[in-house]
């Protein structure tokens, strides 16, 4: 999940609140439930986008793309 501080406000995909913080927690869900539906399906989109980094396709070919690296500098060095 991409939350502030750690991204800006426009790049978020959701909220984080510490475990127990149940005022954190509070104002995290009435955040939430205040977006419009411009705001929630512009946090929607985000969140998919960032979530496809993550599909089976995708780290199987970033994983072949280490492999290929991997051996060609392997080939290279031979």
């Amino acid at each position: 999940m991409l939350a502030p501080p750690e991204v800006a406000a426009a790049s978020r995909t959701g909220w984080r609140t510490a475990p127990g913080d149940a005022a954190a927690l509070a104002a995290a869900l009435g955040a939430a439930l205040d977006l419009d539906p411009a705001g929630r399906q512009a946090l929607a989109l985000r969140a998919r986008r960032h979530v496809a980094a993550f599909s089976l396709a995708a780290m199987s070919a970033t994983t072949l793309a280490v492999y290929a690296e991997l051996l060609t500098v392997s080939a290279e060095a031979s």
